[in-house]
């Protein structure tokens, strides 16, 4: 039933008033989180089995880029799937998956060979940008084209406007590259936490039943976009170069395998939270067309685990970090805890396979 209104959603950018008519939206209960960090988590695993297996600078500093890998994966197979994207709404701009790979495999090259100013460390630090930028224009976008749709009839000038208006970004991040170069720390820390601002508005889309807001689902939004917001945060510190709260940065020729250990990391909380943003903005995407009635009234124990280990472990790794505990200990306290995101993911993939025998 799903797949057949998805085709009246799919031509709705090249209608002459860009709407989308629906005899009823559908109903959900809003897209399931596990999903998400059971397909990254997997990836960082992949990193410490990298790092086991030929303990060498840098490798798992190179290995964790497959987590970009495996969330631009997964957001094409959704979207693919389950039209589970917020492009439907905002034009083909909105896709992160590709934004995800360019990362990936710009910082997994970069990362191999350890150059600095060699073209791959260019595209790893632009790459880094076009994230963050993108999961901005993303949210914001969905927040401004509901804000449209309570004042006008059409929202088809607003979405070419903002499709044009991210066109430029990405130009000006390329034509003055050394200038943002030189205010990454200003970058980051504006349109970061002006994503997780415009995400929340997205996020509190999700907490209405009928009209009526529903108080359970307004603190499991909290509770999600808490965890969100705290490994943000602890990314960030564990990019080593661009903040510390004790003074400790770390720079690749620097506490080597300090570095690599926490870098790592930053890789796998910054595809993670950011992949958690672009899965809510898929689905208040669904309500603003207008084809969809979304509530997350309810949360499965799977998402709950899922999200409080990955709070713990953001926790974990950025007081690690800080406290300059010595590296051996700290590879493998966060080693555990990525066991336990594995153990979750398993869970969640024999989750998802009872669900298809009892569909089929």
């Amino acid at each position: 039933m799903e797949r057949q209104r998805l085709v009246t959603v799919l031509p709705q950018l090249l209608r002459s008033d860009g709407q989308v008519q629906l005899a009823e939206p559908l109903k959900s209960s809003g897209f399931e989180i596990s999903p998400v960090i059971a397909t990254i988590s997997t990836f960082q695993l992949l990193a410490f089995l990298a790092y086991a297996a030929a303990p060498s600078p840098y490798v798992m500093a190179t290995v964790s880029n497959t987590c970009y890998m495996g969330a631009g994966l997964y957001r094409a197979i959704i979207s693919l799937t389950r039209g589970h994207s917020s492009s439907f709404l905002l034009g083909q701009l909105a896709g992160s998956a590709f934004v995800y790979v360019f990362l990936g495999s710009s910082s997994f090259a970069f990362h191999a060979e350890s150059t600095l100013n060699s073209p791959a460390h260019s595209l790893d630090i632009l790459g880094g940008w076009l994230l963050v930028l993108h999961v901005f224009f993303v949210a914001l976008s969905v927040c401004v084209i509901a804000l449209v749709k309570r004042v006008a009839s059409s929202t088809i000038v607003v979405q070419i406007v903002l499709s044009i208006m991210l066109v430029v970004a990405f130009t000006l991040l390329t034509t003055f590259y050394d200038s943002f170069y030189g205010k990454q720390l200003e970058f980051y820390f504006v349109l970061g936490p002006g994503a997780a601002v415009f995400g929340s508005i997205c996020r509190f889309m999700l907490v209405y039943k009928k009209g009526d807001l529903q108080w359970g689902a307004a603190r499991i939004a909290l509770f999600e976009l808490g965890v969100a917001l705290t490994v943000v945060f602890s990314a960030i510190l564990c990019q080593g170069e661009l903040l510390s709260l004790t003074g400790r940065k770390l720079s690749y020729n620097k506490e080597g395998d300090a570095y690599d250990l926490y870098h790592a990391h930053w890789h796998f909380f910054l595809a993670t939270s950011t992949a958690i943003l672009y899965s809510r903005s898929a689905d208040a995407s669904r309500v603003v067309m207008g084809t969809h009635t979304v509530c997350v009234c309810a949360q499965s124990l799977l998402d709950t685990v899922g999200l409080t280990i990955l709070f713990f472990y953001a926790v974990t790794a950025a007081v690690l970090k800080e406290a300059r505990v010595a590296t051996d200990a700290s590879l493998i306290v966060l080693f555990c805890l990525n066991a336990l995101l594995a153990l979750h993911a398993m869970l969640t993939a024999l989750d998802w396979l009872k669900r298809r025998r009892e569909s089929a």
